[in-house]
């Protein structure tokens, strides 16, 4: 086992008379304490301030405003398409009863509604 001499070696060498060099480690400190200053006041503060914040966010949020009117006007758009396609057709009851291809269906909704046969 060639660690053995090796490991003895270094026990020797660290039981011997030198005494242990701390002086880098103390010259060290006041470097080390103000680099934990600085964590610190890095943890500390807030990540993005409220204008950092609104300049990212202001312009993905109109974005979505835009797709979402975008799509608003599309929708009523369709609904009114719809309701006029809906207001001309013509129902057989419409046809039987009335000869009326845009009445509702329904005779007596259609006299009140209808201002030619009002007599009023």
């Amino acid at each position: 086992m060639s660690e053995e001499p090796v490991a003895k070696k270094a026990m020797r060498e660290a039981l011997g008379e030198t005494s242990p060099d701390v002086s880098r480690l103390v010259a060290a400190v006041p470097r080390l304490m103000r680099e934990a200053e600085r964590r610190r006041n890095r943890a500390l503060a807030p990540s993005r301030s409220l204008g950092q914040l609104a300049a990212w966010a202001l312009p993905r949020l109109a974005a979505v405003t835009a797709v979402a009117v975008i799509a608003a006007g599309w929708v009523i758009s369709r609904e009114e398409e719809s309701a006029a396609s809906a207001t001309t057709l013509t129902t057989m009851e419409s046809v039987i009863l009335d000869g009326n291809p845009g009445a509702t269906g329904d005779v007596v909704f259609d006299a009140l509604l209808d201002v030619r046969r009002s007599d009023g």
